[in-house]
């Protein structure tokens, strides 16, 4: 699957969120991680990009939040306007369009 994937887009980016009860998934600091959904499956939103042109080799991107579930819906909340993608860095606008924030993805 994973390679299927590779072969069809150019840039893949993919947020992982977590929150896997069945592996019992911890912080790295050893803290708690929950799981945005009332699920025991771990959480992740991905983006997958396919420009027009040759098709070159896929550069995939990796960025992950930890820890309790509303401080992951305060990040989702608050940072979810994609603005550009440059270089492995996600710009994204906030809700409230004042607040520039970036995400790594590296």
């Amino acid at each position: 699957m994973r390679q299927s994937l590779m072969k069809s887009f150019n840039e893949i980016y993919v947020l992982d969120l977590h929150g896997n009860t069945l592996k019992k998934e911890k912080c790295p600091d050893g803290s708690k991680d929950d799981n945005v959904f009332d699920i025991r499956q771990g959480v992740a939103i991905a983006l997958f990009i396919k420009k027009k042109g040759p098709k070159r080799d896929c550069k995939v991107h990796h960025s992950q939040i930890w820890g309790l579930k509303e401080k992951k819906y305060d990040w989702l909340k608050n940072y979810q306007i994609i603005e550009t993608i440059d270089d492995g860095i996600i710009n994204v606008l906030s809700k409230s369009r004042d607040i520039m924030g970036k995400a790594s993805l590296k």
